[in-house]
């Protein structure tokens, strides 16, 4: 911060500056009116001792005093200044650290809505997936059909009973054998971890 020179320094200055300005002008006056050369120097030579007497020979009493007061303002005030920056400082370091709990917040909340992330890939529920039991029986079917796998907007998994034809759900009886592979298909569809198992057959619900 510059502050506006005032007081014996300046009038010092220019004490100097007028002393230097004499000198040239006496010297150049010299030249002209045929002075000699001893007689300039002895004028420079004193005039020089004159522009260097010391500077606190010309200043008045009590400008040392006000000085030093001026000298203690100002380090006073760069001490405030010091201050006030580390309390900037420490405020700036504390919303860094806000911040980058925001942004952790705002990750987790995104991955658990969004799926993004390893724990939401965890914590994701499986899609689910319907068994179908089918009788020995091969047919095209059409779309909307049980045994259709467009006819549905989720995975389907078909397991086919070997021996259980049509006309043996019919009767509602099945043999040893039959009874055997229907379980087995059950338990199969079981083990893939299915939602639920159905048949392609209302006459199924005898059994």
């Amino acid at each position: 911060m510059m502050m506006p020179m005032h007081g014996p320094h300046m009038v010092n200055q220019r004490l100097d500056l007028l002393e230097q300005e004499l000198m040239h002008v006496k010297m150049n006056s010299g030249q002209l009116m045929g002075m000699s050369p001893p007689l300039v120097h002895m004028q420079q030579t004193h005039m020089s001792q004159m522009s260097v007497t010391p500077q606190s020979s010309f200043m008045p009493n009590g400008s040392q005093d006000i000085l030093f007061h001026s000298h203690k303002e100002i380090m006073e005030t760069h001490a405030k200044l010091v201050e006030s920056m580390r309390l900037q400082a420490e405020r700036h370091d504390k919303l860094l650290e806000s911040h980058g709990m925001l942004m952790e917040a705002h990750k987790k909340m995104m991955a658990s809505r969004v799926g993004l992330g390893k724990e939401a890939k965890k914590e994701a529920k499986k899609h689910p997936v319907l068994g179908v039991v089918r009788l020995d029986y091969n047919y095209p079917p059409a779309a909307g059909d049980i045994d259709h796998p467009g006819s549905y907007n989720y995975d389907i998994l078909f397991r086919c009973v070997p021996g259980l034809t049509f006309e043996m759900a019919q009767s509602g009886m099945m043999t040893y054998q039959v009874q055997r592979e229907f379980a087995d298909a059950i338990k199969w569809l079981e083990s893939k971890g299915v939602a639920g198992i159905t048949g392609d057959c209302g006459f199924m619900m005898a059994f």
